[in-house]
């Protein structure tokens, strides 16, 4: 599960987008060429795009390589970029169990918390 204090916050994801770029591209500006590549960052993210394969074009490895840099701060951090967090819920929920309930026509309080508190053993 994915809770708010583990989402980036904006002023956060600003600096460490601008870290990645100072050094992965060595710009004379990291903190403008951050805001420039922040939409191709997250909508590799939010496409869950494959951040390890390899472009033949330029521009294109660059965006990948900063948004690796930058994806592996926020994880030293423990945090999430804002456009990955449903793909990190997904990935971290745990694993749901059908459970069958036969011959009540209600459940109790004390049923309800026996299905409940047995949710992740087998």
């Amino acid at each position: 599960m994915v809770g708010e204090e583990r989402v980036a916050h904006p002023v956060l994801v600003q600096r460490l987008l601008g870290r990645a770029v100072d050094e992965v591209l060595e710009s004379a500006d990291p903190a403008g060429v951050a805001r420039t590549l922040l939409s191709s960052v997250r909508e590799l993210f939010r496409a869950r795009a494959d951040t390890e394969f390899d472009l033949s074009y330029p521009r294109g490895r660059r965006v990948v390589e900063v948004a690796n840099s930058y994806r592996g701060r926020l994880r030293e951090r423990g945090l999430v970029d804002p456009a990955e967090v449903l793909w990190e819920a997904a990935r971290s929920s745990p694993h749901r169990r059908p459970v069958l309930v036969w011959g009540y026509p209600r459940l109790g309080p004390a049923e309800v918390a026996r299905i409940f508190n047995n949710k992740g053993r087998k």
